[in-house]
């Protein structure tokens, strides 16, 4: 297997996930209005798990999983990206239903806390 320019790579994810949303704008105005009515990330992430299908988490739950490697230690220091730097560049490519900032924030978390949607995930 030859190897692909990470760049490329990730400008493909990030076109083909604009084309084809991850979560439902159900799911999405759903996200919104949780996160509009002051409930912490943990509520989110409740509001997450309880709207969306099982499809829909499962592919969140394995895109959250390749972004937190991306942002892992382990890559250190020749790749630079952080869950924050993640969530500017990729956040409304995920969420594109959900304003600017409310899915940079989420997908910072999400990044972050990995585990806890793994964990939400897994006990469906």
């Amino acid at each position: 297997m030859e190897q692909r320019d990470p760049n490329t790579v990730s400008g493909l994810l990030k076109l083909h996930l604009r084309e084809n949303s991850v979560l439902c704008a159900g799911t999405c105005a759903a996200l919104s209005s949780a996160m509009a009515g002051g409930q912490g990330m943990e509520g989110v992430l409740g509001v997450l798990v309880c709207e969306a299908s099982s499809q829909e988490l499962q592919l969140l739950t394995s895109l959250i999983e390749l972004l937190a490697q991306v942002a892992s230690d382990q890559w250190r220091p020749k790749n630079k990206m952080t869950p924050a730097t993640l969530g500017i560049a990729c956040g409304l490519s995920v969420f594109p239903q959900l304003e600017p900032g409310k899915a940079t924030v989420l997908l910072q978390h999400l990044v972050k806390h990995c585990s806890e949607l793994q964990q939400m995930h897994s006990v469906l």
